[in-house]
């Protein structure tokens, strides 16, 4: 049917819309590159910063 004229004369997209091929992408080219070696401690210093930060926060509002 994909290839046949219809019988849809609305101007709907949908029947060729169902006729493109899937778009498939391997996971080796879907790697945009390396991550930089100091990601990991860019992450654990600012969750290790938003931990304390919430903790002395808290600690101050509950201190009486």
């Amino acid at each position: 049917m994909c290839g046949s004229h219809s019988a849809d004369t609305t101007g709907s997209n949908r029947s060729k819309a169902a006729c493109a091929a899937p778009i498939a992408i391997s996971s080796d080219d879907a790697r945009q590159g390396d991550t930089a070696p100091n990601t990991l401690h860019v992450l654990g210093f600012g969750l290790a910063g938003a931990i304390l930060g919430n903790a002395l926060v808290l600690a101050l509002l509950t201190w009486s």
